[in-house]
């Protein structure tokens, strides 16, 4: 169960989608009206942005951390001074529950996994974009919760990074052997491309066991200078 104290997000351009399949059937009738569609699978899409920040000292993980690990992703702990680190994985998955506050409206969704895009621009401030996909339920009447805490840390601009891909070499075309470093970027993107999968099941609860990532497809971009 998220709380206020410890999982609190200010996010931008939020949306939340319910997805539901309707089973119909079409028995021989004397009657040209449609029978009652009945209600199947159901599911919440959401998506959101949030500026990528630190926790605050080296040694203190990121908030949003946890939305990567819901993404397929492993958190590496490299020690007191030098950080975190996030890796795709593909077991041991951990999936998330995540309550959204509309205009005194909360709805809550559970067994949720997803994907990421991250995108950055020199001297602007990097964005990550969340897509969710999760167990769908009836929003309810629900005040904002009193005493939010949020992450009270102002993003960075992004500067001074040293940025480097491995697989090619500095003024060669790129796959080949080495890395590329050193040259003048405006701004990267990465999109982590994740195929989320509902797990159907006759023996569970409206048919739906869980949700799942079945597929990882990786793709990045930057724009050097040449």
């Amino acid at each position: 169960v998220p709380t206020a104290a410890a999982n609190s997000f200010l996010v931008s351009d939020f949306t939340i989608t319910p997805n539901v399949t309707m089973n119909e059937w079409a028995p021989y009738s004397n009657s040209l009206s449609a029978r009652k569609k009945i209600p199947g699978k159901k599911t919440y899409t959401l998506s959101f942005k949030l500026p990528i920040v630190g926790g605050g000292a080296i040694a203190v993980a990121p908030r949003f951390g946890v939305l990567l690990k819901g993404c397929g992703m492993a958190e590496t702990v490299l020690g007191s001074s030098a950080g975190y680190q996030y890796d795709p994985v593909s077991s041991g998955f951990k999936s998330l529950t995540i309550y959204a506050y509309l205009d005194g409206i909360c709805h809550k969704v559970k067994g949720a996994m997803g994907s990421v895009t991250i995108e950055g621009e020199a001297s602007g401030i990097a964005m990550a974009t969340f897509n969710f996909t999760g167990n769908y339920s009836e929003p309810v009447d629900l005040a904002m919760p009193s005493s939010p805490v949020f992450q009270d840390i102002t993003p960075e601009i992004i500067e001074l990074a040293a940025m480097s891909f491995p697989g090619c070499v500095t003024g060669t075309d790129i796959g080949t052997s080495g890395t590329y470093s050193g040259g003048v970027i405006q701004k990267f993107s990465v999109d982590i491309k994740n195929t989320i999968s509902t797990v159907m099941d006759v023996n569970s609860a409206e048919g739906m066991l869980y949700n799942t990532i079945t597929k990882r497809d990786v793709t990045m971009g930057f724009n050097p200078l040449v």
